[in-house]
Order: structure tokens, then sequence, then C-alpha cells
């Protein structure tokens, strides 16, 4: 877990089914126990991502003048990474505490920057608003691989460049970026090679490249039925593909909006100066689940198409299982404008 080599970010995160399985109650509970295992991962993200940031924040920062941190803000319509925002922010706060204690900036020293450096990010305000802060820069988190044992579910995430990349392409502010391209089949080609057994553990969004090296969103959705009759496989094989429809919308809706409430860090930042201590609670309201759910569902995001629908019936405990593989990237959604 943690930094990878090549700048990525791994985390786990685990969740307990509850009940017996074998009945449609644990089934319907499995899906609400997949989506508070990728919590519990982004959760454990956040904590490393706001911990190792800050960190490398205290070990850059720097004796400066009393506007040292204007000069860390972006210009025009960049956005600062989540480093450049934890260096603002300390600078902004050491501004005061030079201020309250009487201290000429020109004339601080070493020891007194990094007394003054080290109380500011260990109190507890300075390490919650780093924790909004880097749950704001985290989008386009990505399933790598999800296991299922004994009732006890854990899924393996992955947070990249490359989906902020793809954000600030989907909100006109950049070219699409390129990845390797993918070698060997298509990506329908290897979602209609899938066997039901590993569909059955898939749920959620992953992201695959193609043979163009486009970065392809593909999200998993099911729903069981224990009933055979038409109206019920037909109600179940809907849900799932709404669902499907679902996991990319909030998908790429949260990575939109992560983008765009990136680039108002300034204004959060100038807020903060002017009325206290009031940046966290403007940042949370920003970043809130109904916010960005509200956001996802007013994003139209055009070209989503159904790659395959499967089904398979399980003997041993008598249910049916009904499933929707959805794909979308920018080139579909702009060809189908």
């Amino acid at each position: 877990q943690g930094l990878q080599s090549n700048g990525d970010y791994i985390a786990v995160g685990e969740s307990v089914i509850p009940g017996k399985s074998g009945n449609l109650k644990w089934e319907l509970s499995r899906a609400a126990s997949y989506d508070k295992a990728i919590l519990n991962a982004k959760s454990e993200l956040v904590k490393f991502i706001a911990r190792e940031v800050g960190q490398k924040a205290l070990s850059e920062i720097e004796v400066g003048d009393p506007n040292s941190q204007s000069s860390s803000r972006p210009n025009g319509n960049s956005s600062p990474g989540m480093l450049d925002k934890v260096k603002m922010l300390l600078n902004a706060k050491l501004d005061k505490q030079l201020k309250a204690e009487g201290i000429d900036p020109n004339e601080v020293t070493p020891d007194q920057l990094e007394r003054m450096s080290r109380k500011i990010i260990g109190s507890s305000t300075f390490k919650k608003t780093t924790e909004v802060m880097a749950e704001q820069s985290i989008c386009g988190l990505v399933v790598k691989k999800v296991f299922l044992k004994d009732g006890r579910l854990a899924v393996v995430v992955r947070q990249s460049d490359a989906m902020m990349k793809l954000a600030s392409a989907m909100t006109g502010n950049g070219p699409a970026p390129k990845v390797n391209p993918a070698r060997g089949i298509d990506i329908d080609g290897w979602i209609e090679g899938l066997k039901p057994s590993e569909l059955y553990t898939m749920y959620g969004v992953q992201v695959r490249s193609d043979r163009n090296g486009d970065i392809n969103i593909i999200s998993f959705a099911q729903m069981p039925t224990n009933r055979k009759g038409s109206v019920s496989i037909m109600n179940a094989k809907k849900t799932a593909s709404t669902d499907a429809d679902g996991y990319i919308r909030a998908f790429a809706g949260e990575t939109v909006k992560v983008n765009e409430l990136s680039s108002k860090f300034s204004e959060e930042l100038e807020y903060d100066d002017a009325n206290g201590n009031e940046m966290m609670e403007v940042m949370h309201k920003n970043y809130s689940k109904n916010s960005i759910e509200s956001y996802s569902e007013k994003c139209e995001f055009s070209g989503i198409y159904t790659s395959r629908q499967w089904e398979f019936e399980d003997p041993k405990n008598g249910l049916s299982y009904h499933g929707a593989v959805k794909v979308w990237n920018l080139s579909s959604s702009e060809g189908a404008k």
C-alpha cells in the first residue's frame, strides 16, 4: 500500500458482509459491503497522502517575507497540486503566527520557523484540513482487484495522475491523456472473454487503455433475483444496467468536480485569511457526498455503451444473476454529441 514507484497510490479497503451466505438478502448486502470497502480504502488513502504531504511541506518550508505564500499560488487557470496547497496553507498560518508573536518575518530564525511549523502541522485543525485537501485531491479511484472469502470482502484500489489529466480534458482544459496502448484483443473482446465466476466478483469501475492509448472507463454491475418470472428478470436486468450507468456517471462526475475544486483553492485560502479558520467547513461543503451526487446527476456523459449483458444461475442457492458491463471514453462521448 501507499505510494508506488510509478507515482500511483495503492490502498486496500475491507468490509464484512453480514448474515449467512447463500440467500438473496446476503447477495444484496454484498453490493453494499463493496461500497463500504471502497470508502474504507479511500479513507486509508486520504490519511496516507495527508501525512506524507504534511511532512514534505515541513521539510521544504523556507524563511521568507510576509507575502511569501502568494508566490506559491497558482497563476491564471492552473491548479495547484496537493503539496503546493499544503505549503500555501502552512505559509499563511506561519505569517499569522509571526504576526501574533511580534516577530519580523525578515528576522525569524530557522529554529523559530521550525518550531512554529511543527506546532502548526501537529495541530488537529491543520491535520483535519490537510485530510480534506487529500480527499479533494483523490479522483478517479479505480478498482484493481476484488477478493471475497468467508463473508469478508476486500478491494485493492489505485489512484493515478492520469485521472486528473482526464478530468482536465473532460472540462475542456487540456487534451485527453494518452497511455500505453493495449496489445492483443480489444476492450470489448476482453469483456466478452470474462467468465461468470470472474464477473460475479466485479463491481464498480475499472480503467483500461485501448489500442489507441485512450483511457476507457468500464463499469460492472449486477442484480440477483430468486424469482423466475419474466418481469422479475427484466427488472433485475434493468437495475443492473441503471447501476452500471450510475457507476460511470458518479466516477466521471467526481473526477470533474475534484478538478474544478482544485482550481478554486486560492479563493478558499483567501476566504480563510478573511474569516478566521473556516476553510475546512467551506471545503467540506463543496466536497460533501450530496454535492458530488448532485453534480453527477446534472452532468451529461454521452457515449456510454453496453459492451455486454450476462446472466447465470447458481444451482447451489437457486438465484439467478443478471449483470451489465458498460464502457465510456472521451472519444465516444465526443462522437455521440
